[in-house]
């Protein structure tokens, strides 16, 4: 929805041991995330809205598939698949729950039972009132409810809702090849698996050593960068990077967090990632210092890291520019396994439109090959709107209402209803809802400026390994810029995604 949703946290959507196939994709598990999908395809149930304008949920006519019974019914999921996310915007009068959805209850069909495998009201999927669903992988903040608990399903999916509509929602899934083994959600299962490690590192982020499957070495060296390009010297593979760490004084940090990175992968014609060392670090001078599970800055301020896998065959080149000379600390935390088969090399897209052009979309990746998009950093400025109420002017973004769309060989799997939503935020500038940066470890702003005329932006939004979207062919991930591209602003981003490494 446009104009409203969540700051949702960020939890993650990542699960259990999804197959005996793809057993590599287990619970809650980053250092996973290069590993290539082999027999899973990613898809999205919202309500957004299909004659291209703005109403997400306003009128609920593209909110129900049908109605049954006193119920309506808003995703209907076919197949052998897992749930990833579920998501409600709130009440105006937040925080009691989803919007127009107060004192109602939610109902969840698995497998074809008669019998839902949940059956209780709906805000208790939200408020941590009951233990199947802890706090923060559910929960309610800055205009949004979001329920990240892996639902996991062998024979179909079906979501209702107590009444005739959900108004704004989505509903993410993973789907699984019929030879998946996939134990069907249990209600009954009071711990999800695997949970309990990863809450550790969602609530001590920039500790590597709380990410499962760390199994690194560190190399520490002290560098004085001189202006200009310095190339970095990294060991040769086969690697896994698990993680870039950088120490330096605070003036020297600064000098740096202004320069770029550029990172070639084995044989590589060009550069592979490449990206402003702010943004791979998700600072933003005159916002907040961003300190999420893949990437942020320190406690004290007293560096910078960024925590996603990075696989190479052979031999890797990094090269970083700075402005000006400056003294910085690297540590690189290093895996060597014996083959990096199976995976994918990261790449970063940096992408910037400025000015924006009205019709045109801003493109996140548009690439071909085979692997799996992993998020996004985006900075968004453009002109405020306003709208009165009780005698207070409020000021929001117009540069946030902007619908997310994913294409994955050929077919659109997700359509979003609103670029606050993508990012987990919601309510655009509204008092308590999305009025001021919010960080989470899986997504949220390091800038909310909404001011009178002009308003800026910066927020990120990483997916775990289950909720990826994988693509063997092709892949393109756009954003409107406004409700139907009408707003001329300023767009830059830069987006993670792993593509196959050659001679896997």
């Amino acid at each position: 929805m446009k104009k409203h949703f969540t700051v949702i946290v960020a939890l993650l959507g990542s699960l259990f041991a999804i197959s005996q196939q793809d057993n590599h994709t287990t619970v809650f598990d980053v250092s996973q995330l290069p590993v290539l999908k082999n027999n899973s395809t990613y898809e999205m149930q919202s309500s957004y809205d299909r004659s291209g304008g703005n109403d997400d949920g306003f009128s609920g006519k593209y909110s129900v598939i049908r109605k049954e019974g006193g119920k309506a019914v808003i995703s209907e999921i076919k197949g052998k698949g897992m749930i990833t996310r579920i998501w409600f915007p709130s009440n105006p009068d937040y925080p009691e729950g989803p919007l127009g959805l107060r004192n109602k209850r939610i109902y969840i069909y698995l497998d074809g039972n008669p019998a839902p495998v949940i059956d209780l009201p709906i805000i208790q999927l939200f408020n941590n009132s009951d233990p199947r669903f802890p706090y923060p992988l559910c929960g309610m903040a800055l205009g949004g409810c979001w329920n990240y608990t892996p639902i996991a399903f062998n024979n179909g999916a079906t979501i209702m809702v107590e009444g005739d509509s959900a108004r704004f929602f989505q509903v993410q899934y993973t789907k699984y090849d019929d030879d998946a083994a996939l134990t069907t959600y249990d209600p009954l299962q009071q711990v999800i698996p695997g949970y309990p490690g990863f809450a550790d590192a969602l609530w001590h982020p920039g500790d590597i050593n709380k990410l499962a499957g760390n199994n690194g070495v560190s190399r520490t060296v002290n560098y004085s960068l001189k202006k200009g390009k310095n190339n970095i010297t990294i060991p040769a593979g086969p690697s896994v990077i698990r993680g870039i760490i950088v120490n330096a004084s605070p003036d020297d940090l600064q000098t740096f967090l202004k320069g770029d990175l550029s990172i070639t992968w084995d044989n590589g014609s060009g550069p592979a990632m490449q990206a402003p060392l702010s943004m791979f670090f998700i600072r933003e001078r005159d916002g907040l210092a961003g300190r999420s599970l893949l990437a942020g800055s320190l406690p004290g301020d007293a560096g910078v890291y960024n925590f996603f896998p990075m696989p190479f065959r052979n031999k890797a080149t990094m090269q970083l520019t700075v402005p000006q000379n400056c003294r910085v600390t690297i540590t690189m935390v290093t895996e060597h396994p014996a083959t990096v088969d199976g995976m994918g090399h990261l790449y970063i897209d940096h992408v910037k439109d400025q000015p924006t052009r009205p019709g045109m979309k801003h493109v996140f990746v548009d690439v071909a090959g085979e692997g799996h998009y992993a998020g996004t950093y985006l900075r968004a400025a453009g002109p405020s709107l306003s709208d009165t109420a009780g005698g207070r002017t409020i000021y929001w973004t117009g540069a946030l209402e902007g619908d997310e769309i994913f294409i994955a060989d050929g077919k659109e799997v997700e359509h979003g209803t609103g670029t606050e939503d993508y990012f987990n935020a919601g309510w655009n500038g509204l008092q308590q809802r999305l009025d001021r940066a919010g960080m989470y470890p899986l997504s949220g702003y390091t800038l909310f400026d909404a001011g009178k005329t002009q308003s800026r932006n910066a927020a990120y939004r990483w997916r775990m390994p289950a909720e990826t979207v994988p693509f063997k062919h092709h892949f393109k991930a756009s954003i409107e810029v406004g409700p139907t591209d009408d707003v001329r602003g300023n767009y830059e981003s830069i987006s993670y995604y792993y593509l196959k490494i050659n001679g896997n």
